[in-house]
């Protein structure tokens, strides 16, 4: 009976992280038109493939990952 009664809530919660969690996955292999808010087709892996070749990523990646293990040590 209480889980009966905590399911709106538990369904609720997981609407609110399921849905944009969700979202940013499709929006991650499409290329998005932020003026009209529309996908304008499915693009697969290239977008993650322009950004992992990309140097200013690859170093802001590297000091993130540097400056969270530094902060991990301490």
């Amino acid at each position: 009976l209480g889980l009966l009664m905590v399911a709106p809530a538990l369904l609720f919660v997981a609407a609110i992280y399921v849905y944009p969690a969700g979202f940013t996955l499709l929006l991650s292999f499409a290329q998005f038109d932020l003026v009209s808010l529309s996908i304008k087709r499915f693009v697969g892996l290239a977008n993650f493939q322009s950004l992992f070749n990309n140097p200013a990523f690859l170093a802001a990646l590297v000091r993130t990952v540097y400056f969270g293990l530094l902060v991990a040590a301490a």
